[in-house]
């Protein structure tokens, strides 16, 4: 089972869902401040800042992650499992 980290509880700035913990998606590593993150309900990409606080990414880091391709990869799953929340069911 993969580990997990309490996080302060926060809110996903894009769908307001609440987040208290996080499970690395490589490794056991505690996440850093600047690592990214998806919000496991509508997939909004995001960074921790300082006290892992949850930060919007800026245009140049979001564009710098979709050069990811284990972003990519971790959007795709998300979509597949999740959905597209922009389409209708």
């Amino acid at each position: 089972m993969p580990r997990r980290f309490d996080i302060p509880e926060q809110h996903c700035p894009a769908c307001g869902a609440v987040h208290s913990a996080v499970a690395p998606t490589e490794g056991n590593a505690m996440p850093q401040p600047g690592d990214i993150t998806m919000c496991v309900r509508c997939g909004f990409l995001m960074s921790f800042g300082r006290g892992l606080v949850l930060r919007r990414l800026s245009l140049r880091k979001l564009q710098e992650a979709m050069e990811s391709p284990d972003v990519v990869l971790a959007l795709k799953a998300h979509a597949s499992v999740v959905g597209d929340p922009e389409k209708p069911n």
